[in-house]
This record gives C-alpha cells, sequence and structure tokens, in this order.
C-alpha cells in the first residue's frame, strides 16, 4: 500500500460517509463492485482508472449540502498529479470559486 493510495482511500471513505452514503450505493452509482469500494477505502487499489476518479467526484458531490468533490483532488491524492500540476489550469481556481458563489445564492 502506498500513502497516496492511503491519502485517497481515507478521501474517499471520509467524504462518502459525511454524505451518508452506504458503500454499496456508491459501488453502485459508480459501476463498481461494493468490495472494491472497500478496497480502494482499505488502501488496497493502487491507483483507480481516471474514469472510476471522474465516476466518485460526480458521486460524492452535493452541490444542494455545499459539498464539492473535484476530479482533481481525487487525482492528487491517488498520485496522478501534484497539486501544482492539477490546478495550474487557469479556471481550477476558479471553478472552485465559481462553485462557492453558487452555493451562496442557492441559500
Amino acid at each position: 500500500m502506498n500513502s497516496a493510495t492511503s491519502e485517497l482511500g481515507t478521501f474517499v471513505k471520509q467524504r462518502r460517509v459525511e454524505l451518508g452514503l452506504p458503500q454499496s450505493a456508491l459501488a453502485r452509482a459508480c459501476c463498481v463492485n461494493p468490495s472494491y469500494i472497500a478496497q480502494l477505502e482499505r488502501g488496497h487499489i493502487r491507483r483507480p482508472s481516471p474514469l472510476i476518479i471522474k465516476s466518485l467526484a460526480v458521486q460524492l458531490t452535493d452541490i444542494e449540502h455545499g459539498i464539492y468533490t473535484f476530479p482533481e483532488d481525487l487525482l492528487i491524492a491517488a498520485g496522478y498529479l501534484t497539486p501544482a500540476e492539477a490546478w495550474s489550469d487557469p479556471l481550477g481556481p476558479q471553478k472552485r470559486l465559481l462553485l462557492q458563489q453558487l452555493q451562496r445564492l442557492s441559500e
């Protein structure tokens, strides 16, 4: 188990619990086996595919409650990218600001 995978597993579990999602519901929504999510959270999955990371980001977001999971954050936690690489896109920080503003408008 490497530290990047452990960081990703911890991140996924914390966000899943915060959203009140059982592992089985997250697995179903991401089209993977529930044991895959369990292994990911325990750090036994080396690196999920970018497609699974994108799916996790969508499922671990609840706009109504202001909970956002960005694919970039998961890619960093999985060790695919460094923070500098992930947010070097000039729109990266702006995405976060836009979502925060949308949340404030909906309150």
